[in-house]
C-alpha cells in the first residue's frame, strides 16, 4: 500500500470518471467504499476550504489501511517523528460507537511507541471529537484537527506492513499471560458476539453445554481464556482442563493468579476437589480420551453444572483420536455450538503456504511469500547446527515428538525443547519446521506421511500441520533428505523446478 495526498485524492474523485478514479486508489492499494469514499472527500473538501490547509500539508496519508492478521482499518492515518495521527471519518455515528472504536485504535498505534493523536469527523453533522489521554471523547473542531496536521512532522512510510510486529497485538493467554491478565488485548466482532451469546447461555438454567468450534488462528483459545477470566471475576468456580500437557501459561495462571488449571491426565483429582466447580471448559477437546469425556458429562450432570468444549476436529495427532470423535458425541448432548471463522492470527500469507503445502493442487500463483523461508540438507550433523542458529535467532524450533523407548531417524537432529505435543493452543513470532524423508504426496495430491519403525502412533504429518499452524509471522521449512518435497516446496514459492 501506498500513502497518498488527501488533496490529489479530491481532485481525482471530483474531476475524473468513476472508473478512472477507481483505477487511480488501484495504484495505491486503496479499498473504499462509494459512500466512504464520498465522506472522506466532504472531510478533505471541508478541511481545505474553510482551514486554507495547503496540498504539501495532506501528504503522506494511507487511506482505509488494514493491520495484518486482525482486518483492524484506520480511515486516514500519517506517521511523523512527533506522533501518530489517526482521522476516522463517519457518515454519521453515536458518541459510544466513536469512542469504541477510537480507544482500540488507540491500542494499535501506541505500539508503536509514538504518541497518539485521534479524532472522529462526523459528515452530516459536521462536528469533530477527539479522544484524550485518559481515553474520554472530546468535543473539538476544525481548527484543532487543522492545527495537528500542520504541526505534525509527517514521515515517508514504504512499507506500512513492517511497522505492525504481530508479537504486539495478537495476545496470547498462554504465550503473553501477563499482557492477557490485564486486559491488554481486544476481541474481534464474531469472539465478541460469540462471548456475549455464551455468557447468557452459561448464567441461566437452559443450556447445560456450549461448544466452540475454529480453525487455527481464529481465536478459540483467547476467546475460552477470556469467558474464564471473566466469570472467575465474577467469583465463578472454574476449572480449565487442556487435553494436553501442560505449558508455561498454564502454571504461570495457575501460581500468580490462582486459577484451577489441570491437565486433563489429571481429572479425576480435578473433579474430586471442593467445592463443587460452576462452570469446566475443557479446551482442546478433540484429543480427549472418550472415558474422560463421559466422566466430564457425568460430573456436569450430577452437579448442575455448566460446560464449555473448545475444539478443532482437524487438530489430531492420530487415527484413533480422530475415530473417537468427540465433536460427534457433544453433537449429541444438549448444546449450542459457536463457530469462529474469521482468523485474526495467521496472516494470507503463511495461511496460503500450508494449504498450499497440504495438497498441491492449491496453488496460489500470485501470493508473494515474503515470510516463508527454505533451506535444504542431507546431513544430519548440518541439520542440527543450522537449528541450533536459528534457535539463536528467537525461531521456536518445534520437534516431532519422538519415541521414549526406540531412537528414531528424527532424533539424530532434532533440538527444539518443545515438540508438537507441547505447542498445542500456543503460538511464537517465527517457527522452524523439518519435513523429512517420511513426507510424500499421495495419488490426490495430498501430503502424508510414513510411521517410522518403532515411532509412537502419531501421524508427522498431523503434527506438521500443528507445528506450521502456531506461526504468526514467519516460516523457516528445512527439507531433509527428500528432494520431491524440496521441488513442492520450490513450486509453491514460485521457482520453476
Amino acid at each position: 500500500m501506498r500513502s497518498m495526498n488527501l488533496k490529489s485524492y479530491g481532485d481525482v474523485l471530483h474531476n475524473l470518471d468513476q472508473a478512472r478514479f477507481n483505477k487511480y486508489l488501484e495504484y495505491f492499494g486503496v479499498k473504499v467504499k462509494p459512500q466512504e469514499g464520498q465522506d472522506i472527500f466532504e472531510f478533505v473538501k471541508k478541511i481545505v476550504a474553510n482551514n486554507g490547509l495547503r496540498s504539501d500539508q495532506l501528504d503522506e496519508f494511507f487511506i482505509g489501511y488494514e493491520i495484518p492478521q486482525i482486518s483492524k482499518e484506520f480511515d486516514l492515518l500519517r506517521f511523523g517523528n512527533n506522533f501518530t495521527l489517526d482521522i476516522e471519518i463517519k457518515h454519521t455515528s453515536t458518541p459510544e460507537k466513536i469512542t469504541k472504536q477510537l480507544i482500540q485504535n488507540k491500542y494499535y498505534l501506541r505500539a508503536l511507541g509514538k504518541p497518539v493523536k485521534i479524532y472522529a469527523y462526523i459528515v452530516q453533522t459536521e462536528e469533530v471529537f477527539e479522544l484524550d489521554e485518559d481515553d474520554n471523547l472530546l468535543l473539538s473542531n476544525l481548527s484543532a484537527l487543522k492545527t495537528d496536521i500542520e504541526i505534525q512532522d509527517h514521515l515517508f512510510v514504504q512499507d506500512i506492513d513492517a511497522l505492525f510486529k504481530p508479537s504486539v497485538y495478537l495476545v496470547s493467554p498462554l504465550n503473553s499471560t501477563e499482557k492477557f491478565m490485564t486486559g491488554s488485548y481486544f476481541l474481534n466482532d464474531n469472539q465478541l458476539a460469540t462471548k456475549r451469546d455464551i455468557l447468557k447461555i452459561v448464567s441461566s438454567n437452559s443450556i447445560p453445554y456450549v461448544a466452540i468450534e475454529g480453525r487455527p488462528g481464529t481465536g478459540k483459545t483467547l476467546l475460552t481464556y477470556d469467558i474464564a477470566k471473566d466469570l472467575i471475576s465474577l467469583n465463578w468456580n472454574v476449572c480449565l482442563f487442556h487435553c494436553g500437557n501442560l505449558g508455561q501459561g498454564h502454571h504461570e495462571l495457575i501460581k500468580s493468579y490462582s486459577w484451577n488449571v489441570h491437565s486433563i491426565k489429571n481429572i479425576e483429582f480435578a473433579l474430586s476437589r471442593t467445592p463443587k466447580y460452576d462452570l469446566i471448559i475443557i479446551d482442546e477437546t478433540q484429543r480427549i480420551y472418550s472415558e474422560q469425556l463421559e466422566r466430564i458429562i457425568q460430573y456436569v450432570s450430577e452437579n448442575n453444572v455448566k460446560c464449555i468444549f473448545s475444539y478443532d476436529p482437524d487438530q489430531v495427532f492420530t487415527s484413533k483420536e480422530a475415530r473417537r470423535n468427540s465433536a460427534g458425541r457433544i453433537e449429541k448432548l444438549n448444546h449450542k455450538k459457536y463457530l469462529l471463522t474469521e482468523r485474526i492470527r495467521t496472516n494470507k500469507e503463511i495461511a496460503a503456504f500450508i494449504i498450499n503445502l497440504f495438497d498441491r493442487n492449491k496453488i496460489h500463483p500470485t501470493m508473494k511469500y515474503k515470510n516463508i523461508h527454505l533451506q535444504y540438507f542431507n546431513n544430519p550433523d548440518s541439520l542440527r547446527f543450522f537449528l541450533e542458529k536459528l534457535k539463536k535467532n528467537d525461531y521456536e524450533v518445534i520437534d516431532y515428538t519422538t519415541s521414549s523407548y526406540n531412537l528414531l531417524s528424527y532424533d539424530k537432529y532434532q533440538v527444539g525443547d518443545k515438540n508438537a505435543h507441547a505447542v498445542i493452543g500456543q503460538e511464537f513470532d517465527k517457527v522452524a519446521v523439518v519435513i523429512n524423508q517420511n513426507f510424500h504426496y499421495d495419488q490426490d495430491g495430498k501430503l502424508v506421511s510414513k510411521r517410522e519403525s518403532g515411532a509412537p502412533d502419531y501421524r508427522l504429518d498431523k503434527m506438521l500441520y500443528q507445528k506450521l499452524t502456531r506461526a504468526r509471522q514467519e516460516i523457516t521449512i528445512i527439507i531433509y533428505k527428500n528432494v520431491p518435497l524440496l521441488d513442492a516446496c520450490l513450486k509453491i514459492l514460485g521457482e520453476k523446478v
